[in-house]
């Protein structure tokens, strides 16, 4: 079985998905004046965007694989196909690895120890990949080498951001590495030859898409009062990671499938094991105060860009208001801006039009930005001793046109 309308539907909603993913993180980037949060953000989008390219390479490839179609499924063999099959299968290949460049080089660029290496043996490798000739054996040991040594690096630089992260972030990491290792599974699970086993469901692959691409979506999303019980993400998610991985691994010695998948099942299986169980150490160190005091002093607190501060303070609210800047990305005010009617902060338009689709709620005050919407915030705003301006309600209309 080589695809059916339904696994080509479910496709198609997965590749949609990861567009969006990556226009949602191309545009919090945008509206972020910090620079290297802005690099971060722009390393994920390229990542959503390739990830998406190469999916819609490998969809096209398997339309010439030459085979017939019966009760609704196109059934063929990977040794009788269309020459283009390779075209687009080494494509697919490349702009899957390529990827990881732009990431990696956003980390390396806010994170400077590793000097640029982690980057340049990404490149080295992408570059064997599009000099070894996809009918050779060597192009499939590229791959596999290739697949292995980005997947390990992204998830020690997912491990790098949790770590590196405050205590209430850290359960935006959990999802990043569930989303990451659901889009690894997925890419095992639609390996050609996987496929040809017929033994796994073809639309099994698309779902793991769609569900990492959801993951993938939420952290920008969300707020820090969501991750009071940031524990039991992180206990939730390495369950599931491990069950899956255990799934596999009794699947693929069962099938007699070649020891080179079973080795990196088994690389990846310790190597989640081993990330997940620090991160609950350090989590559950840090709850009971027993992490050295300068841990989290070391690297900045990568996480935080993906949410909005858990405590606005007295003087950043100040500083707002006499420099006339943007509450939330620090910026300077343009003629179209929106002025809170309640406690008079100042939000440039990009900003107050994010919020006003995302919590609908002002960072000081709770009060909605468009009172038409439910406002979607969890807890009480703190009372902050700052002075208040009286506002003009007629001058603030004209300013938020």
């Amino acid at each position: 079985m080589i695809w059916d309308p339904l696994e080509r539907l479910l496709w198609g909603i997965a590749i949609t998905l990861l567009i969006f993913c990556g226009i949602f993180y191309f545009r919090k980037g945008r509206q972020n004046e910090n620079v290297k949060d802005k690099i971060l953000f722009y390393g994920f989008t390229f990542f959503f965007i390739c990830l998406a390219i190469s999916r819609f390479f490998e969809y096209l490839s398997d339309f010439f694989i030459i085979g017939s179609f019966k009760n609704f499924t196109f059934y063929g063999d990977y040794d009788n196909i269309d020459p283009q099959y390779n075209l687009f299968y080494k494509l697919s290949e490349i702009v899957f690895e390529i990827q990881f460049i732009i990431l990696f080089l956003a980390f390396e660029v806010n994170i400077k120890r590793t000097k640029g290496i982690i980057t340049i043996i990404q490149i080295i490798l992408v570059s064997l990949l599009i000099i070894v000739p996809v009918d050779s054996k060597m192009f499939y040991t590229v791959i596999a080498v290739t697949f292995i040594y980005s997947c390990t690096v992204t998830l020690f630089v997912l491990f790098f951001f949790t770590k590196a992260s405050k205590l209430e972030f850290k359960a935006i990491g959990a999802f990043l590495i569930l989303s990451a290792m659901l889009f690894g599974i997925s890419e095992i699970l639609s390996f050609w030859q996987i496929k040809e086993l017929n033994t796994v469901p073809l639309i099994i692959s698309p779902l793991f898409y769609i569900l990492g691409a959801f993951i993938g979506m939420f952290p920008i999303t969300s707020n820090p009062e969501r991750f009071s019980r940031f524990i039991h993400y992180w206990d939730f998610s390495s369950i599931v990671n491990i069950i899956i991985v255990v799934i596999l691994e009794i699947f693929f010695i069962s099938t007699g499938f070649p020891l080179s998948f079973i080795f990196g099942l088994n690389w990846f299986f310790l190597l989640i094991v081993v990330l997940q169980y620090h991160i609950i150490k350090d989590i559950k160190s840090q709850k009971v105060g027993i992490m050295k005091q300068d841990s989290l002093d070391i690297s900045p607190n990568i996480l935080e860009m993906f949410t909005k501060p858990q405590k606005i303070t007295e003087e950043e609210v100040s500083v707002s208001k006499e420099r006339r800047i943007c509450l939330v990305c620090k910026g300077k005010l343009a003629r179209q801006m929106y002025i809170c009617p309640y406690c008079g902060s100042f939000y440039c338009k990009k900003c107050s039009d994010t919020l006003t689709n995302l919590e609908n709620a002002c960072w000081v005050c709770n009060a909605p930005f468009d009172e038409s919407k439910p406002v979607k915030v969890t807890t009480e705003p703190e009372k902050l001793d700052v002075e208040i301006e009286k506002i003009d309600f007629k001058a603030n209309k004209k300013n938020k046109q």
